[in-house]
């Protein structure tokens, strides 16, 4: 039997990894900061440590290059190696956890730094888990909730 468990990742300000089972309830998550954040919080607890996340914007929009050495010597290499490692890991783990509890997972992954950790954490899951890159999933869920026949259509006054 094919279970249908979900672990909803959304990799923005915040990692939200949410449990969905095999019925579709909601079964609890984890919350932990997303990569600008782990980037500010270093630069604000440290005086040697640049702000990486004011020079990219916000949003880390990494060079996956960067990511290719797992031990970089640049300090700036090293901060984003060290946060999208921990990430992915942290997601692997929650993964894991969910298979464990399920059976099959698919992980469902979207976000501003999904492109980012995307390709270490296919490196890092396993059969019989898929990951699902989903760049437009809560505009995908908003479409899925809208009435029938209401395509279209504004609101009512």
């Amino acid at each position: 039997p094919i279970c249908r468990s979900v672990l909803v990742v959304d990799a923005g300000t915040v990692l939200s990894l949410t449990r969905v089972d095999g019925e579709g309830r909601f079964r609890g998550g984890r919350l932990l900061a997303g990569a600008a954040l782990q980037l500010r919080a270093m630069a604000a607890g440290t005086a040697a440590l640049p702000d990486l996340s004011a020079a990219r914007g916000g949003a880390v929009a990494a060079d996956h290059a960067e990511l290719l050495d797992p031990w970089p010597a640049a300090t700036a290499a090293a901060m984003l190696a060290g946060v999208a490692h921990g990430l992915v890991a942290a997601i692997a783990a929650a993964a894991r956890d969910v298979q464990r509890a399920e059976g099959e997972c698919r992980l469902l992954l979207t976000g501003g730094d999904g492109p980012l950790l995307r390709t270490s954490l296919e490196r890092e899951i396993a059969a019989p888990m898929t990951l699902n890159w989903r760049p437009g999933l809560c505009l995908e869920a908003l479409a899925q909730l809208r009435p029938a026949g209401g395509a279209g259509e504004g609101p009512s006054h």
